[in-house]
């Protein structure tokens, strides 16, 4: 596939790329961040590699910025550049009426913005 027909595959952090907690779980963290264990997800690496070879890689979580940044930089193989890493501060903060809170929202028009599609090829 030639790098121009890839598609931009938009990963996020937490839940998808790690786990991070405050309470240490029974096996060893792959390392700290400030307060939490972070464990990276089985293969994330070798996973991250493949996917880049088929697809523009980018992350977006609506966790902290410099959190988000570091995580990144901590779990990214130096075999591959992300897109972007974006975080918190391009969310959009909207309220959820159907829960009654207010949520960060990841608005896909922002990512057409930066000059990606938003269409299947």
């Amino acid at each position: 596939m030639n790098t121009e027909e890839k598609i931009l595959l938009v990963l996020d952090l937490d839940e998808t790329l790690i786990h991070a907690t405050e309470t240490k779980l029974e096996l060893e963290p792959d390392f700290k961040y400030s307060e939490y264990f972070v464990y990276k997800r089985p293969n994330v690496t070798q996973f991250l590699i493949d996917m880049s070879r088929h697809y523009k890689l980018a992350v977006w979580s609506s966790a902290d910025d410099q959190y988000v940044h570091d995580i990144v930089k901590t779990i990214q193989p130096s075999e591959i550049e992300f897109e972007f890493v974006w975080a918190k501060s391009r969310c959009t903060l909207t309220r959820d009426y159907q829960l009654d809170r207010y949520v960060q929202e990841k608005r896909l028009r922002k990512v057409k913005k930066q000059g990606f599609s938003l269409k299947k090829h």
